[in-house]
C-alpha cells in the first residue's frame, strides 16, 4: 500500500524548466518529473517555436490595423501609380491603369507591402488588444511573475 503512494507521489512530482534562447527571451516550462526527456524536449521545442508564430502573428497583425491588407507580391514595393505589366496592351502600345480608390481610413505604406486602407478605428482597436494579449502571453515578464506553460495533453 506504501509503495503505491509513494509511486503516486512521484507521479505528481512537477519539474520547473527555465528555457533561455539569450538573457532576455525565455520561457518557464512546467512537466511531470517522471516524463522522459524525448518527449519533453519535442514538448519544448513545440511551445518555443508556437512562441515564435505567435509574436510573428501579433507583428503581422499590428501592421494590418495600421495599414490594411497586404498588396499582391507583384504590386509591392510600387506606388499605386506605377502600372504593371499586365496593364499594358503590346499589340496596341496603350496603357489600361487605373489608381485604385482608397477608403477613409487610407494610411500610406512606408514600406509599399500593404494597400493603405486600414480598417476602421474600432476594428483597429480590437485587433490592438488581441495583438497586446498574445504579446503578454509570449513576452518574458512571464519569467518573472513566475507564470509557466503546461504541456497540453493529447486528446487522442
Amino acid at each position: 500500500m506504501r509503495s503505491l503512494a509513494n509511486a503516486n507521489a512521484a507521479a505528481m512530482l512537477q519539474v520547473l524548466l527555465h528555457i533561455k534562447r539569450t538573457e532576455k527571451e525565455g520561457f518557464l516550462f512546467e512537466t511531470p518529473a517522471a516524463s522522459d526527456v524525448d518527449g519533453t524536449l519535442r514538448e519544448i521545442v513545440k511551445v518555443h517555436n508556437l512562441r515564435f508564430k505567435v509574436n510573428r502573428l501579433a507583428d503581422a497583425a499590428e501592421q494590418l490595423s495600421m495599414y490594411g491588407p497586404m498588396k499582391l507580391p507583384e504590386q509591392q514595393g510600387l506606388e499605386d501609380s506605377t502600372p504593371l505589366l499586365e496593364e499594358y496592351d503590346v499589340k496596341t502600345g496603350t496603357l489600361q491603369h487605373t489608381a485604385p480608390q482608397h477608403g477613409p481610413n487610407y494610411v500610406q505604406d512606408p514600406s509599399e507591402r500593404r494597400c493603405g486602407d486600414a480598417p476602421a478605428a474600432e476594428m483597429a482597436a480590437v485587433i490592438a488588444r488581441t495583438v497586446e494579449d498574445a504579446r503578454a502571453v509570449t513576452s518574458n515578464n512571464t519569467v518573472q511573475q513566475k507564470r509557466r506553460r503546461r504541456p497540453r495533453r493529447s486528446r487522442r
